[in-house]
């Protein structure tokens, strides 16, 4: 099954009045514009169009969208690459890397596009403005179709060639470590409850995320010690086995920009407070984002609980770590669901949640230097990418008694 066919302003008009007509026919138009397609890469990954209507009124993403995301990524499962993507096709891959167009802007009722480029763990690498339809012509060079609307209203296309900018220096091989274990779940709250009583006696153990020893489906395990050999693994086994029985060890190569890779645990002990509430899983367990250029973006997740009991907040800091070590800076003391994480030379962008309004998170994008100092905070904008030299664009939320829409803005990034 393939998306419907999207060529001017007023088919998509037409196509979206038809969904406020009554009965059947809401229901057949919803059936026959909503559609997932697939779309075999000669590296033999799969990209997945899903064309989804989001109904509900107070999403910010309120309308129909497209979402792209790529299949059998280096640590299995699907990677979702774009949330809102609308006319997304063009795919290339080369070499690990990913590309495909987005409709960006419309322009005289001509949806404009913009090729985007991935490296191998789903960043954003490259972003070119008005352009379709790419091409790699080597390993630094692509082509593809610039797009520019004539004066009187036409869509021009035209064949040029792109050179690409330098990308991510390499994040190492995998550690070898051996894993002392001694309780193991797969929910958070669980996990920490478990740690809880065991901390006491082995200060130095933390909780790992098995996904980051590279296995497909992921669970969470306490481990009194990630030893470096066999024989200091088996001494400290030796110790745990006094007081559990069942106590294992079991070997893992930690991938490199992961929790364990630099020790630190994946769920907070507050998260053994919640068994009680009904909290997001995800809100408990702890982020490593590796970014193209080496730097981590480190996010330790933990709750503040009140005193009467009455209720909990998430605090999410956003860090920074440099690929040469030293201690992580940092860079948001709290800022509610970080993501989108893109980088440009030393510049680095992302959204996160800040303020509420009529119980809504309204989301900014806030754009740092490698020194971590604050450049820029787009207010009321979300999903950033880069959109030329020093020039970052982002949905901007529209108001009025709830999010309305999005629209595309661009933001010159000063010194």
């Amino acid at each position: 099954m393939t998306p419907p066919a999207r060529s001017s302003a007023a088919a998509l008009a037409a196509a979206y009045a038809a969904l406020s007509m009554p009965g059947v026919l809401l229901a057949q138009t919803v059936a026959s514009l909503a559609a997932l397609s697939e779309h075999p890469l000669p590296d033999g990954r799969s990209i997945f169009v899903e064309r989804y209507l989001v109904e509900d009124e107070y999403s910010e993403l309120k309308g129909w969208r497209e979402r792209v995301s790529v299949s059998d990524s280096p640590f299995g499962g699907t990677l979702e690459l774009e949330v809102d993507c609308a006319d997304a096709g063009g795919f290339a891959a080369r070499g690990g890397r990913l590309a495909f167009h987005c409709g960006q802007e419309w322009v005289a009722e001509l949806l404009l596009h913009a090729v985007i480029i991935y490296d191998e763990l789903g960043r954003q690498i490259h972003y070119i403005e008005h352009c379709r339809d790419l091409a790699w012509a080597s390993d630094q060079v692509v082509t593809c179709n610039s797009e520019q609307v004539t004066f009187d209203g036409a869509l021009e296309l035209r064949r040029k060639e792109v050179p690409l900018t330098a990308e991510a220096t390499p994040q190492g091989p995998p550690e070898r470590l051996w894993l002392v274990i001694g309780a193991s779940d797969e929910m958070p709250g669980v996990i920490a409850r478990q740690a809880r009583s065991l901390s006491g006696r082995f200060p130095q153990g933390l909780v790992v995320q098995t996904k980051d020893c590279g296995e497909e489906t992921n669970s969470f395990a306490w481990v009194a010690e990630a030893s470096l050999s066999p024989e200091t693994a088996e001494a400290a086994l030796s110790r745990l086995r006094a007081s559990m029985t069942d106590a294992f060890v079991r070997p893992c190569d930690a991938r490199p920009g992961t929790l364990l890779a630099l020790r630190m645990t994946a769920v907070d002990p507050s998260v053994a407070d919640m068994s009680d509430w009904g909290y997001v899983t995800s809100d408990g367990v702890s982020s490593a984002h590796p970014l193209p250029d080496g730097r981590l973006i480190l996010i330790p997740r933990s709750f503040e609980i009140a005193t009467n009991g009455d209720y909990a907040d998430l605090r999410e800091p956003v860090f920074i770590a440099e690929p040469s070590g030293g201690a992580p800076r940092l860079l948001v003391e709290d800022c509610a669901y970080p993501g989108h994480f893109i980088t440009q030379g030393d510049l680095l962008a992302f959204d996160c949640a800040q303020e509420v309004f009529a119980d809504f998170l309204v989301y900014g994008v806030l754009v740092f230097d490698r020194a971590g100092r604050q450049l820029a905070k787009v207010e009321r904008c979300r999903y950033p990418i880069w959109s030329g030299d020093h020039v970052i664009a982002c949905r901007k939320l529209v108001w009025d008694s709830w999010p309305k829409e999005h629209t595309l803005i661009r933001t010159v990034i000063g010194e």
